[in-house]
């Protein structure tokens, strides 16, 4: 086995321990524990900040010159099953055709971005790059808001170059990506008794959509399960007494489910299965794609007074991708309906807004906002990760083409991505330097689905060392 080889064995072995550890945001201490414990085996000095933030860097380094290596240590939980706990249980994993996935996609499986992570290791300790000044920073609860980012000891920063290895697309090298903004919106409802003619309670599920990253694959015909809950009510005229759909702002909501009642069992049972059937059609579900309907053992005694019209309006504007940039290469505006709790009092609702532009996202923001406040919506807008807009030098981005180029005898693509990354707070606090994010191919993160390309990672270890070489040089 020659050293390449080893290299990327040593990733796969990192990020197999990695799977073993629970680390969903806000519970990172498990990792970090292993971090430094990684750290303390392999001779590396390891810091922590104020936020938990980790950087190692090898003994006797000039600080200030070390290229950083740069991953966050949490990852979104979702999961087929309900009774997952990600904050004590392992993500098993298995190989299927080549791909990695966690055991029968039960889970998300963490190479985003676990696999970022089990490369710096790497890298830190690989004997073909030793002399190479290299560090690597760890961030936390990036999937929760870029709470580590945001926080990071400016100190960390002091570095000739960082390289985020978190981008999802092999041959892509991304150098600006989407700022976001969460909207969230409480909107009073009104209770009234059940009409006497609705005799069934029922409970009614949306199950076997695909979901995925809100940001990233907002532009896939996947279904968002509160929308299509939504239309599913106005058009059966079901009454409603509680709702609830989606998990997470960066996730596309898999599933939703209501309560509330009837007038006729069967008719109401039929529509359900005919109504599947036109979504199947309509969007790129799973197979098993349904709107489940159980007949409860009672109706409720009270369902939100018009809820039919309060679900026409919800769903009235305009969702998923708002806005294309062709140049940028990637989608320009979006949002995703993340979220939605509510019974006979009050819906809460989250929407999570994405844009490359900081003015079409404030703009979007804002309408988005209006619109709910015109039922009463009381409405609180959290300022998410920056927009990032580059300011790598063309030089560095020729080489990183040139190194391509001469390793795969094809070209990269240097483009935007419609997600966030922690690029845009990095370059905030820092002196012109290169910051430039690219890595193996991951798909469907943020989803049960989740896939990792085990035949990319050769390359893409490849092409991270001769960059690293090339960076020396200059």
């Amino acid at each position: 086995m020659n050293n390449q080889e080893q290299s990327v064995r040593r990733i796969y072995e990192f990020f197999a321990d990695i799977c073993k550890i629970p680390h969903p945001s806000f519970h990172c201490e498990q990792i970090r524990k292993h971090i430094e414990h990684t750290a303390m085996i392999h001779g590396l000095e390891y810091r922590e900040d104020a936020a938990g933030n980790v950087r190692l860097d090898r003994k006797n380094s000039i600080y200030s010159q070390a290229i950083a290596l740069q991953a966050h240590m949490d990852m979104v939980p979702q999961s087929t099953d309900p009774d997952f706990d990600f904050t004590v249980q392992p993500i098993e994993i298995e190989t299927v055709n080549g791909i990695l996935q966690s055991k029968n996609q039960k889970t998300t499986l963490g190479a985003d971005n676990g696999i970022g992570m089990a490369t710096a290791l790497t890298a830190m300790i690989d004997e073909d790059l030793k002399d190479i000044p290299l560090c690597a920073i760890f961030t936390v609860d990036e999937e929760s808001g870029m709470h580590g980012a945001k926080n990071i000891d400016q100190a960390f920063l002091e570095c000739k170059a960082i390289i985020n290895l978190d981008s999802e697309t092999w041959g892509d090298i991304i150098i600006g990506c989407a700022g976001g903004m969460r909207l969230e919106s409480k909107i009073p409802m009104q209770q009234q008794p059940l009409p006497a003619n609705c005799r069934f309670g029922v409970k009614v599920s949306c199950k076997g959509l695909k979901g995925g990253h809100s940001g990233v694959d907002i532009h896939l015909n996947r279904g968002n399960a509160i929308l299509i809950m939504l239309d599913f009510i106005s058009e059966s005229c079901a009454k409603v007494s509680t709702i609830k759909g989606g998990t997470l702002p960066n996730a596309i909501p898999r599933s939703a489910e209501f309560t509330g009642a009837v007038s006729d069992f069967e008719r109401f049972k039929k529509f359900a299965e005919e109504y599947s059937l036109k979504i199947r059609k309509e969007f790129d579900t799973f197979d098993d794609f349904a709107i489940e309907v159980e007949l409860l053992d009672r109706p409720p005694e009270y369902c939100i007074e018009n809820f039919g019209h309060t679900a026409l309006f919800l769903k009235s504007t305009r969702y998923g991708v708002v806005a294309e940039n062709e140049c940028r290469g990637c989608v320009a505006t979006s949002n995703n309906f993340a979220t939605l709790r509510g019974d006979t009092n009050s819906l809460d609702l989250l929407i999570s807004i994405r844009s490359i532009s900081n003015i079409d996202r404030a703009n979007l923001t804002r309408t988005m906002a209006e619109h709910y406040a015109k039922i009463g919506g009381e409405n609180i807008i959290t300022e998410g990760c920056p927009v990032w807009e580059s300011t790598t030098s063309a030089d560095f981005l020729n080489m990183l083409s040139d190194t391509f180029r001469e390793l795969f005898d094809r070209e990269c693509e240097i483009k935007y991505i419609h997600a966030g990354l922690e690029c845009g707070y990095f370059q905030s606090k820092t002196e012109n330097i290169p910051i430039v994010s690219f890595g193996p191919t991951i798909h469907n993160p943020h989803s049960p689905s989740e896939r990792f390309e085990l035949a990319t990672l050769k390359d893409f270890y490849e092409f991270l060392s001769k960059v690293l070489q090339n960076i020396l040089k200059k």
